[in-house]
């Protein structure tokens, strides 16, 4: 798994992690207008949720960035390696 960004070298504020809503058995799937990729998984409650375009994302660290919901915790992916052969 690697690190993707969406805009070369963006940075990203990691710092409140740990206190961020989790997304568990996620995916990223390509956004319904076709500009980029969105990460949909299930939430803390239960319920399934689709974030919005993801602007930098590290499956091996847990964290991803999106444009709507900032940052948020990743956990189990639904893939092996749920990275592969995807571009932001």
């Amino acid at each position: 798994m690697t690190m993707l960004t969406r805009y070369g070298s963006q940075a990203f504020d990691l710092a409140d992690l740990a206190s961020r809503p989790l997304i568990d058995d996620w995916e990223l799937v390509p956004e319904h207008r076709g500009d980029g990729m969105v990460l949909r998984g299930v939430d803390e409650q239960g319920r399934t949720r689709e974030t919005g375009t993801v602007q930098g994302l590290d499956a091996e660290a847990g964290w991803a960035w999106t444009c709507t919901s900032k940052l948020i915790r990743l956990g189990t992916p639904l893939s092996h390696d749920p990275t592969a052969g995807v571009t932001l």
